[in-house]
């Protein structure tokens, strides 16, 4: 009887610091809990208990006040209006609810919660208790909504080009692309097409790059664009630079004039000979034959 009475005594003894704490947490959370002002039914306190339902208008952080009328269908239509005071002064709102004439007396006060605890966790939120609400959604439904007036289709179109240029060469590559995806939860479809154009110019004489052309058994457009690839400079670009330095031996050399020395190397303009020579050396043929001689 005696061990009984020890174990009991120690029972009590634990039980009431716990319940004690449990109580001290309960009023705690009771005491941060939103203020509402409102005409709430048992039912209603009992199924929305994280409030505290206040009497006095004054000391509220949110007043709602209720009105119904009779809809065009035959059942009513319900309207809760939201004031915040205080903390929340300029936080308002409206819900509204409407029952149907075949709805009974338990379905339309579990409409009326259920649009007062969505209405009231914007304010709720703003509480303590916000960390022990939790929101769930009851229906399945589709990972996605698309609205997409393209079903999902993707475009993507590109254009690009480069250009240059000299007095004897002209070079022009462009390119284009256009793709085209798909993507869902059973396709995916991808879709791409590309397009280049390139255009090589030379300005040469045109007897002079046939006879290479034939001596190869290539044809002159390629001769042209093979040359520049592999060198890095056009055909003219090439022979013009052997013509000049034969001018410079001549004009070094000899008392040729410049003119005669221009046609002698294979040019039919002196305004020709005399740029190019320029472009190449940073001189005139004149002043090079002054320097050098």
């Amino acid at each position: 009887m005696f061990k009984k009475v020890i174990i009991l005594f120690f029972s009590v003894c634990i039980a009431i610091p716990a319940i004690s704490q449990e109580e001290i947490k309960t009023d705690s959370l009771r005491k941060d809990a939103l203020k509402v002002y409102m005409d709430a039914s048992d039912y209603l306190k009992q199924n929305i208990p994280y409030i505290n339902y206040v009497r006095d208008r004054k000391v509220a952080d949110l007043v709602i006040i209720s009105t119904s009328q009779r809809s065009g269908s035959g059942g009513r239509e319900y309207s809760f209006f939201l004031e915040g005071q205080g903390k929340f002064r300029g936080m308002i709102d409206t819900l509204v609810f409407s029952s149907s004439p075949d709805d009974t007396y338990e379905q339309i006060r579990s409409k009326r919660v259920k649009v007062l605890r969505m209405g009231l966790i914007r304010y709720v939120q703003k509480t303590p208790l916000a960390d022990y609400v939790n929101i769930s959604f009851t229906e399945p439904i589709s990972s996605e909504v698309s609205t997409d007036k393209w079903n999902n289709w993707v475009f993507r179109a590109s254009l690009s080009g480069y250009l240059n240029g000299q007095s004897s060469y002209k070079y022009l590559h462009a390119y284009g692309g256009l793709s085209a995806s798909r993507v869902t939860e059973d396709w995916k479809i991808d879709i791409n097409t590309n397009y280049s154009y390139g255009l090589d110019q030379f300005e040469i004489d045109e007897e002079i790059l046939q006879q290479i052309a034939e001596e190869l058994y290539i044809s002159k457009y390629y001769l042209s664009h093979f040359f520049k690839e592999n060198t890095g400079f056009t055909v003219i670009e090439f022979v013009n630079s052997k013509r000049i330095i034969e001018a410079q031996k001549m004009l070094i050399k000899s008392s040729t004039n410049i003119t005669d020395i221009a046609v002698n190397v294979g040019f039919n303009s002196l305004t020709h000979f005399e740029r190019t020579f320029k472009k190449i050396n940073g001189i005139t043929p004149s002043q090079y034959r002054e320097i050098e001689r």
